[in-house]
């Protein structure tokens, strides 16, 4: 498992006869290239809640997703580089833990709970 982030990520011009014919430079932050795990705009928004949970001291986190998420790989990457406890509400009782998303989870040390549907349709719910 690849320890690092690609960070800040680059920057990349595309260079297309069009663009030069128009005197026009474009440009690219390449966001996909931060790691496998975390690509796109992942890091942004994560990043900002490790640092809450960094500043308030808190040991862990638990977030929500389905069985083949993109959200839980980020955030269980991520928490695994914090070195935070993690756990995922993950949605569907019959989710296959190993599915190559819920695999990485694990891998990352993340804890999965598997609920049913109607239970995870009320995860806003105080109670």
């Amino acid at each position: 498992m690849q320890n690092t982030l690609q960070l800040p990520s680059r920057i990349h011009q595309i260079q297309l006869p069009e663009f030069t014919k128009a005197g026009v430079e474009v440009f690219v932050k390449r966001d996909d290239e931060i790691h496998p795990a975390i690509s796109g705009n992942k890091w942004r928004k994560l990043s900002h809640n490790l640092q809450a949970i960094s500043a308030s001291g808190m040991k862990g986190f638990v977030t929500f997703g389905g069985a083949f998420s993109n959200h839980l790989a980020a955030s269980a990457y991520a928490g695994f580089l914090a070195k935070l406890e993690m756990i995922a509400v993950v949605r569907g009782e019959e989710a296959d833990l190993q599915n190559p998303t819920l695999a990485f989870v694990r891998q990352c040390g993340m804890q999965i709970l598997l609920v049913s549907r109607s239970e995870y349709a009320r995860k806003s719910e105080p109670d």
